[in-house]
């Protein structure tokens, strides 16, 4: 939904610290936004839209872009490991 601001109705403020984000957000984006006729209800589709804007995703989801450090921390040290 990160790359997907434009069909929210609630704020990514309001979205990013509600606990049940899955209950009470996505179950009706995904039916709005998704394709029933696809496996996964059309998630493959949206998310390849918001990998379009990798940097806004990153904005976003600080817990991915901790990740995205760590691996990058991991794949540099393995270089440097003789």
């Amino acid at each position: 939904m990160a790359g997907h601001l434009d069909k929210l109705d609630k704020s990514w403020s309001e979205i990013s610290v509600d606990i049940s984000v899955k209950e009470n957000v996505f179950a009706d984006f995904i039916k709005s936004y998704g394709n029933r006729q696809r496996a996964g209800k059309g998630r493959d589709i949206l998310m390849l839209e918001t990998l379009k804007n990798y940097r806004g995703l990153l904005e976003r989801c600080p817990e991915l872009k901790e990740l995205q450090s760590r691996i990058q921390n991991l794949l540099s040290s393995d270089r440097e490991a003789p």
